[in-house]
């Protein structure tokens, strides 16, 4: 089968790919959004500013991939007695200072206690917590892991073989939970993202578009 040459709806870049490649998905060289290949167009599409483009006239195509959810793992929801403990941290030793008899700790010892103990755990937390997102679109499940080097896991909905949700007391009273997705193609689970927020949402919305 013979090359396609299509053009990217986002940036009008011209894109060539392989013939079997017809109604799959494959990331834009220049823009880098996920489109599908195409039969070509009869004439190039022409030059747009992001100002003339509206939705009215520029409807999102029949297959483009839409995000439906996103988002990072939580802090306080997911780990409500943990998080109240690091940060109040100051106050209890300060209470134990003040029991003991010792030398009572003002406004800035407490500045200064969070600063050295708190502050670097929630930053480091938080950190760790923004190095990992779920996100789910209308044909797939993307996982991405890591600071420095990244680690990015995908499960297409047709796919799906397994779909799991597990929630503690906490997690299910601040609504967090982890989410473990696995494929026809895998004996174990190929997503597990912990701490996500709305998981029974992701599950609905896992449960819609995967095949029955």
């Amino acid at each position: 089968m013979p090359d396609i040459k299509f053009y990217c709806r986002h940036c009008t870049q011209s894109i060539e790919a392989p013939g079997e490649m017809l109604g799959q998905l494959i990331d834009c060289p220049s823009c880098g959004a996920s489109i599908e290949v195409r039969p070509p167009p009869k004439s190039p599409p022409p030059t747009m500013s992001a100002a003339q483009v509206s939705p009215q006239e520029n409807p999102p195509a029949p297959g483009r991939e839409v995000t439906e959810y996103e988002s990072h793992p939580a802090m306080f929801r997911n780990k409500p007695f943990f998080f109240s403990l690091v940060v109040s941290f100051p106050l209890i030793v300060g209470i134990f200072i003040a029991v003991g008899s010792g030398p009572t700790m003002g406004f800035s010892g407490f500045i200064t206690m969070f600063l050295l103990f708190s502050g670097p755990i929630l930053l480091i937390w938080r950190l760790s917590t923004l190095c990992s997102t779920l996100t789910i679109t209308n044909k797939r499940s993307i996982y991405r892991r890591g600071l420095l080097s990244k680690r990015t896991t995908e499960v297409r909905h047709r796919d799906i073989r397994n779909l799991q949700v597990s929630q503690g007391l906490l997690q299910r009273i601040f609504d967090t939970g982890t989410l473990g997705i696995s494929s026809s193609g895998q004996s174990g689970i190929e997503i597990e993202a912990c701490g996500m927020p709305d998981p029974n949402k992701v599950k609905a919305i896992l449960d819609k578009f995967r095949p029955e």
